[in-house]
């Protein structure tokens, strides 16, 4: 992630990030031998968002299946949708990640340096 300087953004909570915005299973690459190392692909769509864009997106694209060989080349896998449960451990894991990797220190302060304040 790389965000925007605090001054230009310092009146959100959720800062502007550089996005992926494409992120879906062909975009994002495990290696067979070790599954925490992935390799993210495909930055065509790459912009400026709020950083929950891309968090967003995987949640959406998580029933979509880009490689479906028939009519539009997409299919769409309702019963793929993450429950709510698995969208808020997600959602608090990733906003956790990023508090603690690189909120400024004075957006730190204003949550007393605590990441479950800010989630």
């Amino acid at each position: 992630m790389i965000p925007i300087p605090e001054e230009e953004n310092s009146e959100t909570k959720f800062p502007i990030v550089l996005c992926h915005n494409d992120a879906q299973e062909n975009n994002l690459l495990m290696h067979h031998g070790d599954n925490r190392s992935i390799l993210v692909i495909d930055y065509e769509y790459a912009g400026w968002n709020p950083m929950a864009m891309d968090i967003a997106n995987y949640v959406n694209e998580c029933m979509l299946e880009n490689a479906y060989p028939y009519k539009n080349g997409i299919n769409w896998y309702v019963d793929n949708i993450l429950e709510p449960e698995e969208v808020d451990s997600l959602s608090k894991a990733y906003l956790e990640n990023y508090f603690k990797k690189y909120a400024t220190e004075s957006v730190k302060q204003r949550y007393s340096g605590d990441s479950k304040e800010f989630i």
